[in-house]
């Protein structure tokens, strides 16, 4: 697993200009973004953006290293972390204490599969995307606590549109 690229990948995931930062987005609907990114990357490419495994838990799928990636990000003075009380739970809210430096670890499809995911569930509640990954075949079909082969995503129908559309690779960042 690339550390640094890890981190671009959340960089990425907590800028604002993204769109995925805004009031719905907390740690649990983060550690989702990870996952559709993830997950929907290796049913494309065969391979994940981060390099991390993800384990099912009540919430959904979790990666292993989310929380330390994290850490990473608070260590280097990165990122800051607010609680704020919502309803009947209190989130973290993300801020950079800067604008990220460029992509540079990231390849155009992984970018691409990271704007996609952040349009999709951008603005969706983490109650919405919580939902959601558990009515993904991986997360179903692992035991809880168990990791989440990748493998399992080839269980999906159909992720990328109609069946006769295919995923568009992305070979240049305009």
């Amino acid at each position: 697993m690339d550390t640094e690229k890890y981190l671009e990948v959340l960089q990425y995931l907590l800028d604002e200009r993204t769109g995925a930062n805004n009031c719905h987005l907390g740690k649990v609907k983060l550690m989702k973004l990870l996952y559709f990114a993830d997950f929907d990357h290796y049913f494309r490419y065969g391979v994940s953006i981060t390099g991390d495994t993800y384990v099912k838990l009540a919430y959904g799928p979790v990666p292993r290293h989310g929380q330390p990636m994290l850490d990473e990000l608070k260590k280097r003075s990165l990122l800051e972390v607010e609680q704020q009380p919502v309803y009947d739970y209190t989130r973290n809210a993300y801020h950079l204490r800067r604008a990220p430096e460029p992509l540079s670890r990231l390849n155009p499809n992984e970018v691409s599969t990271l704007a996609e995911v952040v349009a999709k569930w951008g603005n969706h509640t983490r109650d919405e995307i919580v939902t959601a990954s558990h009515g993904d075949p991986p997360w179903i079909m692992a035991e809880y606590g168990d990791t989440i082969p990748y493998e399992l995503v080839f269980y999906r129908e159909n992720i990328t549109g109609p069946e006769d559309e295919e995923p568009q690779i992305v070979t240049e960042v305009a």
